[in-house]
């Protein structure tokens, strides 16, 4: 049975959990419930709103709307209040960029910011690329715990204030859900099975790339979370620090943990769950890549996304060869660019099946295409490096040793110092991905010489 959820940053499922954990006051428990019981209503008018966009496309014979007219050059941006109301818009506010609400001023300012991110690191005006006005609504009911794309503007709950607050402070969330928007107007990728979780996966991604672009952060500075801004102070107290982590999609510090490779993939499930597939892809290209993930990796999804050929049934394996055909594209003279997406999308690939058990050399990883993406933090100035290898091309010495310790259960012995670097290595390959942090000390000097730093 496929799970059909809407266009929410925080997943149903989700709410539903957290609805039954009794160490949550009660009052922020039914928030959740009442949260969840009007996401259906949502879903079907988003799903209405992108069918007919997209059959007008279709009709048109056209792939943006762009060649129908511009309705401005610079998309206006208003904010609504709904005054802890259902009822949508709300009333205008006037002079938002001015307001002395918080919320109002900073819906305002970031949309202004998404704007901005997308004109000048892609060329795009608005979400429709025909300067689209955008809509926000805050204040959008009581203790309301999601923030999601309607299909034609963005709304915004305060949160319950324990688990969940108010929805406009984290600008990843933003940038996420007006990536909706941009989706519903170029392949319009169905909201189910894995045309769903890139749907996800891509708001994801603009929204990761959009919060480390206001901050000129390097894909090595960034810390690649999802939603950390809208944890409240019981989420955090209970050790959770983001809805979604895609560097490690599966901590057991995300509310919504997920899968990092297809063998993982849940089918029929939730987008939600399911992206963190295609998330984890798209961290490893722009880590291998290198630089400012918007600069190269993003153009690269950019362009895929935005392809004639991207259609709403996209599947991940046919999304992986749109972007190694923009890599090639976009970037002819640089094969780092190209390497780093191909090697990146293979943990979008369906397993191969075997004819043979695998031995217990391929379970280690050492007997199939292994490769190791490792990233050196710590150390008295505190700076962080990175960089990557394949397995064959590391010493076979080495490599042993590398798999014995990414295998081994055992402690570290030792005190190892806080002014000593630490590597965080993980271990991808077909049978899913393996990370462990490795002390300079044990680290093999072969494997930690592969990182580069990034200031």
């Amino acid at each position: 049975m496929c799970v059909r959820s809407g266009r929410f940053i925080v997943p149903p499922s989700v709410l539903r959990r957290l609805a039954e954990d009794e160490s949550i006051p009660a009052e922020s428990r039914q928030a959740m419930r009442d949260c969840v019981a009007v996401e259906e209503a949502w879903r079907r008018l988003r799903d209405a709103h992108t069918e007919a966009i997209q059959s007008s496309l279709l009709a048109s014979g056209i792939t943006t709307l762009q060649v129908a007219g511009v309705l401005a050059s610079v998309p206006a941006v208003t904010v609504y209040d709904c005054k802890n109301t259902r009822s949508l818009p709300g009333s205008p506010v006037a002079n938002p960029a001015t307001s002395k609400d918080s919320t109002a001023k900073r819906a305002f300012d970031t949309t202004r910011a998404v704007v901005d991110f997308y004109r000048q690191c892609f060329g795009r005006n608005s979400v429709d690329d025909a300067g689209m006005t955008l809509m926000s609504s805050i204040h959008y009911g009581v203790r309301y715990d999601n923030a999601f794309w309607n299909g034609s503007q963005m709304t915004y709950g305060d949160g319950d204030g324990q688990v969940f607050t108010d929805f406009t402070k984290s600008d990843d969330v933003i940038g996420h859900e007006l990536t909706h928007g941009v989706t519903q107007f170029t392949a319009g990728l169905d909201y189910t099975d894995e045309p769903g979780a890139l749907n996800e996966s891509v708001s994801d991604a603009f929204g990761a790339m959009f919060h480390q672009w206001r901050r000129k952060q390097t894909v090595v500075q960034a810390d690649w979370l999802i939603g950390a801004g809208v944890l409240g102070p019981l989420a955090i107290a209970k050790g959770y620090t983001c809805l979604r982590n895609m560097a490690q999609p599966g901590s057991q510090h995300c509310l919504s943990p997920q899968p990092s490779h297809y063998r993982d993939y849940v089918p029929g499930g939730d987008p939600h769950e399911n992206s963190g597939i295609p998330n984890h892809a798209f961290y490893l290209a722009a880590t291998t890549v290198g630089g400012r993930s918007w600069e190269k990796a993003g153009k690269v999804w950019y362009a895929a996304l935005t392809s004639p050929e991207a259609h709403p049934s996209t599947g991940m394996e046919e999304f992986a060869a749109l972007t190694r055909a923009a890599a090639r594209s976009l970037f002819p003279r640089d094969t780092n660019v190209y390497r780093g997406v191909d090697d990146a999308e293979s943990v979008s690939r369906r397993p191969t099946r075997r004819s043979e058990p695998l031995s217990n050399e391929d379970d280690r990883g050492t007997g199939m295409q292994t490769r190791y993406i490792i990233e050196r933090r710590g150390g008295f100035a505190g700076l962080k490096a990175s960089g990557s290898i394949d397995g064959d091309a590391l010493d076979p010495g080495d490599r042993q040793l590398l798999e014995q310790l990414l295998d081994s259960e055992e402690p570290f012995a030792g005190d190892h110092g806080a002014d000593r670097y630490t590597y965080l290595v993980t271990r991808e390959n077909e049978l899913g991905s393996t990370t462990r942090e490795i002390p300079e000390s044990e680290m093999p000097t072969a494997v930690a010489s592969v990182v580069r730093s990034e200031i």
